[in-house]
């Protein structure tokens, strides 16, 4: 590998280090197999599936309950309005 240093002169020299040395170093740069790719995209994926069950378990619950509530709304407004028709129909009858 030819590397290239200036000299107190301003003119380049040209120093040669062997591979041989850089030959018995770890590669830290070394391109992960499909093994290591997967596992971690394996885990993402099944993350993902859990939140999303999760998510339509939840949303299934949130929906019932706005289904109980609007019963509850009918219910309250039938009631609410039966009261005063009974009270003008009396109130007709005895006119």
């Amino acid at each position: 590998m030819n590397q290239r240093k200036k000299t107190d002169k301003g003119k380049p020299t040209t120093t040669t280090t062997s591979s041989s040395a850089t030959a018995g170093a770890t590669n830290t740069t070394a391109t992960p197999t499909d093994a290591e790719w997967n596992e971690p995209l394996e885990r993402a994926r099944l993350a993902v599936e859990r939140n999303h069950a999760t998510m339509q378990t939840l949303h299934k619950q949130w929906r019932t309950q706005l289904l109980r509530m609007a019963y509850l709304v009918i219910i309250v407004t039938l009631h609410i309005a039966q009261t005063p028709s009974s009270t003008c129909i009396k109130d007709i009858k005895v006119r």
